[in-house]
């Protein structure tokens, strides 16, 4: 930032606080705090808090808003226009509302004028960001956990509840909901700076951020069962910018998450770290397909579809590459190859026919057709359509979990991997290669 830019903010400052000297800040305003009783517990009141925006607004601030305004044209006069992030928006109310912004964060902390020179003089901006996690819930002893770089999950302080779920302008919450999410993904990226002629069409930033979240997402998701996931992230710019707003959402087009439970005990923290490292890894699109599935069925609450799903994802593992001339037999090679991942010949018996059965829910559904919610065929039961689906949904995670290690390569696109599980061929004591094991 110019020195002379500087020395004008500087002035500004110490002349407003000048003006400010000796006011009785009597007006308060009421806002809404959170408070933390323990996991899935909060607490919420009103409390009054001293409300300063309008002895701002009375001490008149527009002559050195106007000297800030001269200074910016002179010396930065792209900021004297829109300015912002494609994320953050673009905006700029004025020298006398800079004024008033920076007064506000006084009021809360020091070093704004080195904050400002800092946004003038850098090429981008570093975001913050908050997503709060729908239906996530773990034991005391677990604050954070880092599933992938750039995406950790932390449980909320009473701060953070308050900021985003209560405060002077309480956001609007989950539909439903009465109460803060207990923990949220965390994370920063960096964005160019905008000015008024520049696009807000998309940012590469967020949208890479949004990839990773949802990463993240698809690693819950196929680590153990529950509707988990997130509909809002809150961004804000880490410094203090008097050109940009504070905290602003954006829903990125997610999807809808029933309310439920996903629970995380503090022996499972490693196993879920281990399980979310192997999605640093390019996934072959069999795999990545079996995954997308096995989440969106997560989050079904229709049991036909939640079956659907399931049984396509491990449709898309077991009948991957198929062979044109097989394409006519896709029941018999989807329930012999979903047998053959067994070991003993017993299990083998009863998987196939097993595979043969959720085949044919799967075209039933598929076809329009109809099944009976209190009664379809499980194996030797007979059980209703919601734990069929549940079921489903546990076989094709522990089927995508046996592969998890060789994502990018899975040993099952090989030509003679399913023959070779046929016939017992080159299987030795250690033959398998695709750990880690079912689970």
């Amino acid at each position: 930032m110019h020195q002379g830019l500087r020395d004008v903010w500087t002035r500004a400052l110490a002349n407003a606080l000048e003006k400010l000297r000796g006011v009785s800040i009597a007006d308060s305003v009421v806002a809404w705090v959170w408070k933390r009783g323990g996991p899935g517990q909060w607490r919420g009141e009103q409390q009054e808090e001293p409300d300063i925006s309008l002895a701002l607004a009375r001490a008149g601030l527009d002559t050195l808003g106007r000297e800030l305004d001269e200074a910016l044209h002179e010396y930065h006069p792209l900021y004297s226009g829109l300015v912002g992030t494609a994320t953050l928006g673009l905006f700029n109310l004025g020298g006398a509302s800079h004024i008033r912004s920076a007064l506000g964060e006084l009021w809360r902390r020091h070093a704004v004028v080195n904050d400002v020179a800092a946004f003038i003089d850098s090429e981008g901006i570093t975001l913050d960001f908050v997503a709060p996690v729908i239906n996530f819930h773990a034991d005391e002893g677990v604050s954070t956990i880092e599933l992938l770089p750039g995406a950790t999950v932390r449980r909320l302080s009473d701060a953070d509840a308050t900021e985003l779920f209560g405060g002077r302008g309480v956001v609007a919450m989950r539909p439903g909901r009465f109460a803060p999410l207990d923990y949220a993904f965390v994370g920063n990226f960096g964005e160019p700076k905008l000015f008024g002629d520049d696009s807000l069409l998309g940012s590469e930033e967020a949208d890479r951020m949004r990839s990773t979240l949802e990463l993240a997402l698809r690693a819950l998701r196929t680590f153990k069962k529950g509707a988990v996931g997130f509909d809002y992230v809150w961004i804000k710019a880490r410094r203090f910018s008097p050109f940009t707003p504070g905290r602003t959402g954006r829903t990125f087009g997610a999807e809808y998450v029933p309310f439920g439970r996903y629970d995380i005990a503090t022996g499972d923290v490693t196993e879920l770290r281990s399980h979310s490292s192997y999605f640093r890894q390019t996934f072959h699109r069999s795999l990545s397909t079996a995954c997308s599935r096995l989440g969106a069925a997560e989050i079904r609450t229709d049991p036909r579809e939640k079956l659907f799903d399931a049984v396509v994802g491990l449709e898309a593992i077991l009948l991957t590459e198929l062979p044109d001339r097989y394409r006519g037999e896709p029941t018999y090679r989807f329930a012999m190859n979903l047998a053959v991942l067994q070991d003993a010949p017993k299990e083998r018996a009863a998987t196939f026919r097993l595979g043969k059965q959720l085949y044919h829910l799967r075209s039933t559904v598929a076809h329009g057709g109809e099944l009976d919610p209190a009664s379809v065929p499980y194996g030797d039961e007979l059980v209703t359509l919601g734990v069929a689906a549940e079921r489903s949904c546990e076989l094709l995670r522990s089927t995508v979990k046996r592969f998890l290690a060789h994502a990018g390569a899975p040993p099952y696109i090989a030509s003679g991997y399913w023959p070779d599980r046929y016939f017992s061929l080159a299987l030795g004591p250690n033959r398998e290669q695709d750990a880690p094991p079912c689970a």
